[in-house]
């Protein structure tokens, strides 16, 4: 028997993430064609200092939340509402002292990072709109823990409408400049945060405040595993800021958006896995484990044919949702391709760590990986430009999960990590990059991308063919 509520909450988050994957093609064809690559230089700014807000909030309760709030009663126990209440409190706290300093200094940020002081009122709303969101995001995150994942899908929804397909599409059917249009997504993100807040009438009745000495112990670890995570997945875009020029990070920015649809999809599924697989690994461990080791090995070749997919798609793709502008590096989307597949197992690591292991090892892996990125980023970037980037990040992913396996030879990930399916599956993403590129030197561009797909999917049915037992058993009921 199939072990259905997996089955039903992967659908439920694919499906609102499939909303959402569009809501953000639309927002990035439309800010891409729409605007001038100053005006994307702007908003990739305020992305980036959202993304600070987002890295900065909650002292690790985050994680703190989704590791055990599945673990006690839902209804009534006081635990549960003290652990909401104090996540909301300190993960809507910190933003917005982020955001109220950022907006003090939003002279100097648009001199240094854009050049222009006549930036400054632009960066002023889009760093309100910025806050917003983040506050959206953390109400939804509680929707998760509690595993109410139909509630998580409708949020999910909403607030995909209201930050990204609501104000792109006025934006483009009434010709808005930046700024007008940054004054419509502050108030459509305003609505978005308040529907975000519906659901959590009368899920702290009866808390109280926790006392820093209750959770900091343990989420000091997951924060601190936050923001060196930062360093491992985020870096690259401060590096373009400060190494580049506004127009070269505005094409990086936009490029990266595609990367950050693949990292939306990755997480989707694994937020549908996390809460039930913390609620098993309270249980019984050993069928927790042995759950995990089964979706590494599953990633490892799900994550090789959409890398090579991507990979040999993607120049097509860019040209299609940002303009041929943004595709003349068909390396560079290539190397964003092997970027997301690693990520997905780095990902993954770090969700072994943090429900079977202490703490301070997913602190570990956090430290290497970023570690790794700080010092490759700049390095690979000043030798190969942009494209040293996503090849830092796939370097410090990869080598830091494998130096960590190394050092303490976890069981789980020794029976799962394999180095040949992973060598085979970066040779995909390669090998279809490079059929993507020499395609079109003996065929037309349809003909180019029927012949490659029909090649990786050829591939991956060969592949189901001979183990399509395992992909079954992967979704059955563990015993």
């Amino acid at each position: 028997m199939f072990h259905l509520p997996i089955v039903r909450n992967i659908s439920l988050s694919l499906a609102s993430r499939a909303v959402a994957l569009g809501s953000n093609l639309a927002y990035v064809a439309v800010t891409a064609r729409h605007f001038s690559i100053q005006d994307v230089a702007v908003i990739a700014i305020i992305g980036i200092l959202a993304m600070l807000m987002d890295i900065g909030k909650g002292l690790g309760l985050g994680t703190y939340l989704l590791k055990h709030l599945p673990k006690l009663p839902l209804q009534g126990d006081p635990r549960a509402a003290s652990l909401v209440f104090t996540y909301l409190v300190y993960s809507g706290t910190i933003p917005a002292v982020l955001a109220l300093l950022s907006i003090a200094a939003a002279g100097p940020l648009s001199q240094y990072f854009l050049g222009s002081p006549e930036s400054e009122p632009l960066l002023r709303l889009g760093l309100l709109m910025a806050l917003l969101t983040v506050l959206t995001n953390t109400n939804i995150l509680v929707l998760q823990a509690r595993q109410e994942f139909g509630m998580l899908a409708t949020q999910t929804i909403l607030g995909s409408l209201f930050q990204r397909l609501f104000p792109v599409l006025p934006a483009f059917w009434l010709g808005m400049d930046l700024k007008a249009f940054l004054v419509w997504s502050c108030g459509l993100a305003a609505a978005g945060f308040l529907a975000s807040c519906v659901p959590l009438a009368g899920r702290t009745a009866g808390a109280r405040l926790l006392a820093p000495a209750e959770f900091w112990p343990e989420s000091r670890h997951f924060y601190c595993t936050a923001l060196l995570r930062f360093g491992s997945t985020q870096l690259d875009q401060i590096i373009v800021a400060v190494m580049f020029s506004p127009a070269t990070l505005a094409v990086y920015y936009m490029l990266r958006r595609l990367y950050s649809v693949a990292v939306l999809l990755i997480s989707s599924v694994i937020d549908a896995l996390v809460p039930d697989l913390s609620k098993q690994a309270g249980l019984d461990a050993v069928a927790a484990r042995g759950r995990m080791q089964k979706w590494v090995r599953g990633a490892i070749v799900a994550g090789s044919a959409g890398g090579a997919l991507m990979a040999g798609n993607g120049r097509i793709l860019v040209h299609l949702v940002l303009g041929e502008g943004y595709a003349e590096d068909s390396f560079l989307i290539v190397l964003f391709s092997l970027a997301a597949f690693s990520y997905l197992l780095f990902a993954l690591g770090q969700v072994d760590l943090v429900l079977f292991h202490a703490p301070k090892r997913s602190l570990r892996l956090a430290l290497v990986a970023a570690l790794l990125n700080t010092a490759l980023g700049p390095l690979l970037a000043h030798l190969a430009g942009l494209r040293g980037l996503p090849l830092a990040m796939s370097i410090s992913y990869l080598l830091g999960l494998e130096l960590v396996r190394r050092a303490n030879r976890y069981p789980s990930w020794n029976q799962a990590w394999n180095q040949a399916r992973l060598w085979t599956g970066i040779g995909a993403i390669f090998l279809a990059g490079l059929l993507a590129a020499a395609a079109p030197m003996v065929a037309g561009p349809w003909v180019q991308t029927i012949s490659v797909n029909a090649l990786i999917l050829l591939a991956c049915c060969i592949w189901f063919y001979r183990h399509w037992d395992r992909v079954l058993l992967t979704f059955r009921k563990p015993a």
